[in-house]
């Protein structure tokens, strides 16, 4: 289990997400169980593409300042 944190917190992808997957979890607890509805959920799904481009831009970036 902690190797797979530590791989996760490594690669930007993974990183971002856990962390979407660790607010969703954490924002359903809190609304005792009202948070996960068909209206939220469109509304989370459409930010997945910009995180993934985010992600990957990081990605590039980075390995473009190691070069």
């Amino acid at each position: 289990m902690r190797r797979l944190i530590k791989l996760s917190l490594q690669k930007p992808e993974l990183a971002a997400a856990l962390l979407l997957l660790v607010l969703i979890i954490l924002f359903q607890i809190k609304s005792n169980g009202v948070f996960i509805g068909v209206a939220n959920m469109r509304g989370v799904f459409g930010l997945l593409p910009e995180m993934a481009l985010v992600a990957v831009g990081g990605h590039v970036v980075d390995d473009l300042w190691r070069i």
